[in-house]
């Protein structure tokens, strides 16, 4: 048996995100759709939060597949 080389083992911590990473992140979320308006939301319950928080979901998911099916302008 013969020895070509040897396997390193990955170094071991935390990897940073590079900088284009983080720009294509930014851009990503500034090309999103804002589905849920500005402003502070109070609710009465944990469930109600939820449900709102559903519904916008959806919605967000409804109108970027609308727009897939649209195509490129």
């Amino acid at each position: 048996m013969r020895v070509i080389g040897k396997r390193r083992l990955p170094e071991v911590g935390m990897r940073a995100p590079t900088e284009a990473e983080i720009e294509a992140s930014v851009d990503n979320s500034r090309r999103a759709p804002r589905v849920i308006r500005k402003g502070i939301y109070r609710y009465r319950s944990h469930e109600e939060a939820n449900a709102d928080m559903e519904r916008w979901t959806v919605d967000g998911m409804v109108e970027r597949s609308l727009e897939l099916a649209r195509g490129p302008r």
